[in-house]
């Protein structure tokens, strides 16, 4: 996967973040942590991916930004599209509907998207892609955006309570403290890069559909994964009604 995501990033104080374009690559498995590969199917010498496999943590994220190492340890790029007649492990096939092209759903601020990327898939085979899978994987791609846009904003208002908490908490041993927080944490520069971190960690345990999360379990995690359950077997009871759907 090859392209531009849209982050906060600065190249340092006093430049407060602003979005900034990152040039961004990756192998599909990543360091496999969380894509979907079936190691036993092969296309054309390359290893088969399921239909949302994500590549995860470790996506480099070259920019001028000091932010980076946040980014590579949350990063994500989920293959949305697929074939739902073409089982994988008992799972829809992932595709590249451009045939030697695919299109990702890359982590981006302050919701994922396709900004700039694309994925080189060399080693395609016709999966018989059709517009109802095509309706059924951009409703996939909706519902993670979704899923993960909440996750943001979950995180930025948490992060910013827990700023303001820091403050208040430090103002009750020392008024001094208190006031050189309150200085720190009003501060636009050391303000935004603090909640980027704040929101970050907030986000690995709230989870979401794309990038890493402290377990399958984690509330957003979970339900993605359940929105991709139920779309799954939806496009399996289409199919297993005949040609006549298809």
């Amino acid at each position: 996967m090859l392209g531009a995501d849209i982050h906060l990033g600065t190249p340092g104080p006093p430049v407060v973040p602003v979005p900034m374009p990152h040039f961004v690559a990756q192998l599909l498995g990543g360091l496999q942590t969380s894509a979907k590969i079936q190691p036993t199917i092969m296309s054309h010498n390359f290893l088969v991916l399921n239909r949302g496999s994500d590549i995860g943590m470790g996506i480099g994220h070259v920019a001028g930004n000091i932010l980076f190492p946040i980014l590579v340890l949350t990063s994500g790029s989920v293959s949305e599209f697929g074939a739902f007649s073409v089982l994988s492990g008992g799972q829809p096939t992932a595709i590249a509907p451009l045939i030697y092209a695919g299109l990702n759903l890359n982590c981006s601020d302050p919701i994922p998207m396709n900004s700039i990327n694309t994925v080189i898939a060399p080693g395609t085979n016709m999966a018989g892609f059709n517009f109802s899978d095509y309706l059924a994987s951009v409703l996939s791609f909706a519902v993670d955006v979704f899923i993960t846009g909440v996750a943001n904003l979950i995180g930025a208002g948490l992060g910013k309570a827990a700023m303001g908490g820091t403050a208040r908490l430090a103002g009750h041993f020392s008024v001094s403290a208190g006031l050189m927080t309150s200085v720190l944490f009003s501060h636009s520069f050391s303000g935004q890069v603090i909640s980027s971190v704040v929101e970050s960690t907030i986000g690995f345990f709230v989870g979401s559909p794309i990038g890493p999360a402290a377990s399958e379990n984690s509330p957003l995690s979970w339900v993605g994964d359940q929105a991709d359950t139920q779309i799954n077997e939806y496009m399996n009871d289409y199919y297993s009604q005949g040609e006549n759907l298809n």
